[in-house]
């Protein structure tokens, strides 16, 4: 009753997954060595995980430059661009490319990119030395450039009653600059030094030196200043007035292939006669004109699944033709003027990753994050995996090898009863010892498992047991059998 009990429905219900394991791994061998590579696989994955980047933040600042330039235009496009794939950004509005990339250094860890003109030079950067100054010990952020995204021309528009012949005619003029912080000013800063010209700053906002935009075009119209010199894309709304507004012309730069050579950042451009406006032919002759670029910059530290996703929204935005743009020519990894980010240089050499071409933004990154930690494991795993096999055939065959073991001590024992015990040597013992020995063997040997592969194994060690109790009890009983010796 109580064996049917035990294989009952209801007991074999409560053994459960505890004898199917069993089974598989008889008496644990095989969780005895499982359990310590399962350790070894979760030590190894505790340590890939410090090696793995978080996940990329779902927030991201974009510095643009003033609300009317062509940055904020650019950061707008970016914001939907990037709304698509779950990051939200926010724009912050800037005095221009000098306050983009200083408030880039004084970043307090928050991801954040900016867009800025190429050719800012390190000791235009002066907030960062300021921020040092303070003693908080804070070391400003490093910048690197993720991109350059396209040409950005430097126009110089005069009145058409001034006349000159070279750029170094503009120190007997008043030229608006742009403002402090802004691209063109620093642009203009540099051109003047290497002429060799008088780079005055205005101590007020307001002075003629520092306008700009629609304030500077006024200045212009009312003669308070002879012309404008401002940096930008031909498409934005400054450039666009001030080829608009009668009485201008566009200056044609002498020696713009010289600056090209001077500047690494500055390529020399040709713009035909009627480019602009084709009614009014503006420009009335093929002007020279030299162009700087415009980066995608941020901090060293910014999120690779952030920077890898931000160059595929500038190559859907910038790979058009343009003006002065050909197809597929940028975002480009030249003309730069700060260092190429790691990251940003293999997406120039290869593009995206292949789960980034097939799956959504946060599905890759997931994924790609998995792969890293998968790879060391697999290389622990894999090795693990070829030795588990003999190891633990090994383990089956010990258990199997010590009845045997046993056995030969018996069998040698009993074949010599006048065998004594000396060092080194298995005691002689009698028949009747030995076989209870051999019986107490036999149970035990009943009470191994091993797995199907290793039976015959087994069967052959009870047979080898059987064949020396047969042997035990066949010369028992011949001793019995022997008549007594007379006296």
């Amino acid at each position: 009753m109580k064996q049917a009990d035990k294989d009952s429905p209801k007991a074999e219900k409560q053994g459960g997954w505890p004898r199917r394991l069993t089974a598989l791994w008889p008496e644990g061998e095989g969780l005895k060595l499982a359990v310590p590579a399962l350790i070894m696989v979760i030590i190894a994955f505790i340590a890939a995980h410090q090696f793995v980047k978080p996940a990329p933040p779902d927030r991201l600042i974009i510095l643009a430059g003033p609300q009317s330039g062509t940055y904020f235009q650019i950061a707008q496009r970016y914001q939907t661009a990037l709304a698509a794939h779950g990051i939200a950004a926010e724009i912050i509005k800037t005095s221009g490319s000098v306050d983009n990339l200083n408030r880039l250094r004084l970043n307090e860890r928050e991801a954040m990119i900016a867009f800025a003109q190429a050719g800012i030079s390190p000791q235009m950067l002066v907030a960062a030395s300021n921020r040092n100054s303070d003693g908080d010990g804070d070391s400003p952020a490093a910048i690197e450039a993720l991109a350059s995204l396209y040409y950005e021309p430097a126009w110089l528009f005069l009145r058409d009653d001034v006349q000159i012949t070279d750029f170094r005619d503009l120190a007997a003029l008043r030229i608006a600059k742009g403002p402090l912080g802004s691209g063109s000013r620093a642009l203009a800063e540099t051109l003047y030094a290497l002429n060799d010209l008088p780079f005055e700053t205005g101590a007020e906002q307001k002075a003629p030196d520092q306008l700009s935009g629609d304030d500077a075009l006024a200045a212009l119209v009312l003669g308070q200043i002879d012309g404008v010199f401002t940096v930008g894309s031909a498409h934005s709304p400054s450039i666009k007035a001030l080829v608009a507004q009668p009485g201008l012309s566009l200056f044609s730069l002498p020696r713009s292939h010289a600056y090209a050579r001077r500047l690494p950042y500055i390529d020399a451009l040709e713009l035909p006669q009627g480019t602009l406006d084709l009614a009014r032919n503006i420009p009335q002759q093929d002007t020279a004109l030299i162009a700087t670029t415009a980066m995608l910059v941020t901090t060293a530290d910014l999120h690779p699944a952030l920077i890898d996703l931000l160059l595929m929204t500038a190559q859907s935005l910038h790979d058009q033709a343009g003006l002065f743009e050909d197809a597929g020519q940028f975002p480009s990894a030249h003309k730069l003027s700060l260092p190429l980010n790691e990251d940003a240089a293999r997406f120039h050499r290869r593009g995206p990753s292949f789960l980034q071409r097939v799956l959504p933004f946060w599905a890759a990154t997931l994924l790609d994050r998995w792969l890293v930690m998968a790879l060391p494991l697999l290389t622990l795993l894999i090795p693990l995996l070829r030795i588990f096999p003999p190891l633990y055939g090994w383990r089956i065959r010990a258990k199997i090898s010590r009845p045997y073991r046993l056995l030969h001590e018996i069998e040698h024992a009993c074949s010599d009863p006048t065998l004594k015990q000396s060092p080194g040597k298995t005691p002689a013992m009698d028949r009747d010892d030995a076989l209870k020995r051999l019986s107490a063997l036999d149970k035990s040997v009943e009470n191994l498992r091993v797995p199907a592969t290793y039976q015959a194994d087994l069967h052959a060690l009870k047979f080898h047991i059987q064949r020396v109790r047969d042997n035990l009890l066949n010369a028992q009983k011949n001793d019995s059998d022997e008549p007594p010796l007379s006296g």
